[in-house]
């Protein structure tokens, strides 16, 4: 559809995604200023299938209506535009700038206590806005969650799976159809009956996913089916409580609304605060009796202060601060205010100048010993010592320069060496060549050799992607320090790495049908995507699917090669529906070819003169030419028989004369009669 204008109007840019009732394209909007960008998503029912095409109109109208209702919400695309055209459905939304949330999720990676509560805060004012208009999402997911690149915030996206909740009923909702994804999908939607408490089930999945870096396929569960994740996780109890409640099995034991779960993160906010809040504490100097004594001399009239003994005693800080609190208190009390500012700022001088009168007493006093010292014997024999000493070290400090300038040098040819592999594009042997002895020992700092082993490692990947290598892409990229700068980089190459190996194998199963070379594809995209959990649950799917058409393939071979035509159509017609439905042109082609055996035969039995055992069974699959039935010979007139003389001859008696005299004539001859 690319470069296609759908209702006048809109051109497709770009495929962005499919699902099960359609694909999503980006698509720009040409009767704006600017061709302004949105979003174009076609559903595309199988008109083969009655009741798969009214399931698909239902939908369609359901998210076009509930979209309009929920209005201009600045968390949620706006609904631009809904048509139908060539017998297709489409619907024209706001187009979101930023990333889904599944970049953000990568399996070993957790996410910190506060970015979790901020990411269900916001996600659960969202889900409050949503269920107070009567609407169940149904499909909360780290993939329909987007960051948006402007202000950082979650956008909660895809509403075509969406129900009307009749809010004068118990906000239970009658479906027939089982929408969400595996994972993040409680057990009574998953029958067809989702409720409010069913999107703040999914929410709560995605936070633990955030916290301990595993997908929810993974989860482990206890004997009642609830989850056991806690001790994987670094979280407050108060939170791990929160969440627990979010995800319990019953949709009863679960919080009943958004607003009850914000309530509930406030007050686990207040309570870190206070928790973490420290009481401050600036020591007081206290001077000893002879420092006190010195003072009083230096600066007559001077008024020291004393502490308490048990103050001096004491090594904890907060008792000491509690007993000088107290003293100050006792002695302000006891004082005018006016006396307070003036006697603070009379002692405040006083101590300044007994400060300074300390200091040039001791400076005077050293100075005068120090010169005593070396004009004595001791003295002289120490400074012949120091100016030996002196003589040393300047030695010393030219030998350890020169050395140092050869390491210098050294470690400025090791980087050359590496950046001229760079420049030669020997990516792979700069790699490897970072963790060599010889660059390690040159004096290259760990930060400057990761950084240097980083820059070849990713182009060394590049190359590899270049080639449609994209597992050894993504293993190299995996081996980069994330302590490097700029890895986020490297974390959207391995993505896009990861995206390359899923679709390779998506076309090895839909076009080849080879299972177990899809799944071992699939396999290289190790631990440290956001793709991993999706690649577990299409590695789920394929298993499902093969496993159903493989029996439908037989039992309609079987019924082919016992002449039951009617039932191998039938399993045949099922074969190609799910194909479509798969997207599985391998399936689809098996499915049609039983299918053209299965009608030849049925057109034959439809025919004037069927052959005289048409229900005798035929070889399946065989390669064998068929014979033309022979050419029916054309009969001439037959030729008159002689008549046979019986065996034993019947006499018959002569009938009586017949008169034929009329008158005097004869009726015939005319001749007179007597």
């Amino acid at each position: 559809m690319q470069g296609q204008i759908l209702s006048s109007r809109y051109q497709i840019i770009e495929p962005l995604g499919q699902g099960g009732f359609g694909k999503t394209y980006l698509a720009e909007d040409t009767q704006l200023p600017g061709y302004p960008q949105c979003v174009v998503k076609q559903f595309n029912p199988s008109f083969n299938d009655p009741k798969f095409l009214d399931t698909a109109r239902r939908l369609f109208k359901t998210e076009a209506e509930t979209l309009q209702k929920l209005g201009n919400h600045p968390q949620i695309p706006q609904l631009l535009a809904h048509f139908e055209q060539e017998q297709e459905f489409y619907l024209v939304q706001q187009f979101i700038d930023g990333h889904t949330l599944s970049q953000e999720l990568v399996s070993g990676k957790c996410w910190s206590q506060t970015k979790v509560i901020e990411f269900l805060q916001d996600c659960l004012n969202i889900l409050d806005f949503v269920h107070s208009n009567g609407v169940i999402h149904r499909d909360v997911k780290p993939d329909n969650i987007i960051r948006r690149r402007q202000d950082n915030k979650v956008v909660l996206v895809d509403f075509g799976t969406v129900k009307e909740v009749v809010l004068a009923q118990t906000q239970l909702v009658n479906s027939t159809v089982a929408v969400g994804t595996r994972g993040y999908m409680p057990t009574e939607q998953a029958r067809g009956k989702p409720r409010i408490t069913s999107d703040i089930y999914a929410l709560g999945i995605i936070a633990i996913q955030a916290l301990i870096g595993v997908h929810p396929v993974e989860f482990q569960e206890d004997e009642n089916g609830e989850f056991v994740w806690q001790s994987q996780a670094n979280v407050n109890p108060q939170l791990a409580a929160v969440i627990a409640k979010m995800v319990r099995y019953h949709f009863k034991d679960r919080y009943q609304s958004a607003k009850e779960v914000l309530e509930e993160l406030v007050n686990i906010q207040v309570t870190q605060i206070s928790r973490s809040s420290k009481v401050e504490y600036t020591p007081t100097n206290i001077l000893n009796l002879d420092e006190q004594n010195t003072a009083a001399k230096i600066a007559p009239g001077t008024e020291i202060v004393t502490q308490e003994k048990e103050v001096l005693e004491t090594n904890n800080p907060l008792e000491k601060q509690s007993v000088i609190n107290n003293y100050e208190e006792k002695n302000v009390s006891q004082t005018s205010p006016s006396k307070i500012n003036s006697s603070y700022v009379a002692k405040t001088k006083q101590t300044q100048e007994t400060s300074t009168s300390i200091k040039n007493t001791s400076q005077n006093n050293l100075t005068v010993k120090l010169k005593a010292f070396f004009q004595s014997e001791t003295g002289k024999v120490v400074s012949v010592g120091l100016l030996i000493g002196a003589i040393a070290t300047g030695g010393m400090y030219l030998f350890n320069d020169k050395a140092a300038k050869a390491q210098e040098q050294k470690r400025q040819g090791a980087i050359a060496t590496l950046e001229e592999l760079k420049n030669k594009k020997s990516y792979e042997e700069c790699y490897q060549q970072t963790d060599s002895d010889e660059i390690k020992q040159a004096g290259i700092s760990e930060e400057e050799r990761l950084k240097i082993k980083g820059e070849c490692g990713l182009s060394w990947a590049q190359e590899k992607a270049s080639y449609n290598e994209f597992a050894e892409a993504f293993d190299i990229a995996s081996e980069i320090d994330d302590k490097i700068p700029n890895y986020n980089k490297v974390q959207e190459y391995k993505e896009q790495w990861a995206e390359a190996i899923l679709k390779q194998a998506t076309e090895i199963y839909q076009k080849e049908g080879n299972l177990e070379k899809a799944i071992a594809t699939i396999a290289q995209i190790k631990s440290g995507s956001s793709v991993k959990g999706k690649s577990l649950d299409l590695k789920q799917q394929w298993e499902e699917d093969y496993q159903k058409n493989a029996r439908l393939f037989e039992a309609s071979e079987a019924a082919i090669s016992q002449g039951f035509w009617d039932s191998a159509n039938s399993k045949a017609q099922e074969i190609i529906n799910n194909a479509k439905q798969s997207h599985s042109f391998y399936w689809e082609q098996q499915g049609l070819g039983l299918k053209k055996q299965a009608e030849t035969e049925l057109k034959k039995l439809s025919e004037p003169n069927p052959p005289k055992n048409p229900d005798l069974p035929k070889p399946a699959n065989s390669n064998s030419v068929p014979v033309a039935d022979p050419p029916i010979p054309i009969k001439s007139d037959p030729k008159p028989e002689k008549p046979k003389q019986p065996t034993n001859p019947v006499i018959v008696e002569p009938p009586p004369p017949i008169d034929l005299c009329d008158g005097n004539n004869a009726l015939i001859t005319g001749d007179s009669c007597p």
